[in-house]
């Protein structure tokens, strides 16, 4: 049965990371994640800056390197517990996640890593797709000794790459926290939001062209392959538990975008979503945008704890 709920405060006074100005008038939605958790990020007020032991967190080890398939990626751990990994957005790193992970390293084994192609992780091949990143998920989990099953926290392009693990491996997965994940259905029906090219629109004109480099994999960050959202669109059922943390402030796109067919199309992508796992629960962050955890951390940890518990 899905269920919904809603978390209500004000929203945190923090800096933005400096692609932010332009990712928000971004039209796809993975242009606009990957400009929120690109490098140059600012840590959220209270942050730690320093992976001492602060008051209700763990310590943050030492970084470690994993060899996955002849691969090195980076990877950090917090914690003891039941395990928890993070799945960060396009083009995002470990050192995004501010404090969430020692927060949650106080009731759990919580590691986070760096995909190929960004961070401190070796180049990507020259194409991948979804089911790729998924098995090199799988492959950080064994390197890294995270016991299973274990519950993934993706973000954005995270998403994606969490459903497609889970698909695969339903023993595997406690459960999957998504924060604001790009949801199926979404990302291929971009081209039917938007307008015709306009020269005399540079803003939308800027928009197209970052959406047309994120979509070849020759300058994708990652190189993903774009028939992989073809591919995550098809699958239909997970046997784990799901959580949606959901954003409710809508992006700044540009004036020749419709942005209530836009935010249609996203609440489709996103129900959903919701409706491939059984025991879902929509969880609405009011006032939030689409880096949810910044300004409203308390409810990302408690949903994690809440998909922690038996």
């Amino acid at each position: 049965m899905n269920t919904s709920s809603e978390h209500t405060g004000d929203k945190a006074d923090f800096p933005r990371a400096r692609a932010r100005a332009t990712a928000t008038a971004a039209l796809s939605v993975l242009v606009l994640l990957a400009g929120c958790t690109s490098g140059g990020a600012s840590p959220s007020p209270g942050a730690p800056t320093t992976s001492g032991r602060t008051s209700g967190r763990a310590t943050l080890e030492a970084e470690q390197d994993l060899v996955v398939d002849g691969h090195h990626f980076k990877a950090q751990c917090t914690g003891h517990g039941p395990s928890v990994l993070l799945v960060i957005g396009y083009g995002g790193t470990m050192d995004d996640w501010g404090d969430v992970p020692t927060r949650l390293g106080a009731t759990a084994r919580t590691c986070m890593y760096d995909r190929l192609g960004v961070g401190r992780s070796d180049s990507p091949p020259a194409i991948q797709t979804f089911e790729d990143i998924a098995a090199d998920l799988d492959g950080v989990i064994t390197a890294l000794r995270l016991p299973r099953p274990v519950v993934l926290v993706g973000h954005s392009l995270g998403g994606p790459i969490a459903v497609t693990w889970a698909a695969h491996h339903h023993t595997d997965a406690r459960a999957l926290v998504l924060l604001d994940p790009s949801p199926p259905g979404f990302e291929t029906a971009i081209p039917s939001l938007m307008p015709p090219p306009d020269p005399g629109d540079p803003e939308l004109a800027s928009v197209l062209a970052a959406n047309r480099r994120f979509n070849d994999p020759a300058t994708n960050r990652e190189s993903l392959d774009p028939r992989s959202w073809t591919t995550y669109d098809r699958i239909d059922r997970l046997d784990v538990p799901l959580w949606d943390v959901v954003g409710d402030q809508r992006p700044q796109l540009p004036a020749a975008v419709d942005a209530d067919k836009f935010a249609a199309a996203w609440t489709v992508g996103q129900r959903r979503l919701a409706s491939l796992a059984s025991g879902s629960h929509v969880v609405t962050a009011t006032g939030a945008d689409d880096v949810v955890w910044r300004s409203h951390p308390d409810l990302v940890v408690s949903t994690v704890t809440d998909a922690l518990t038996p």
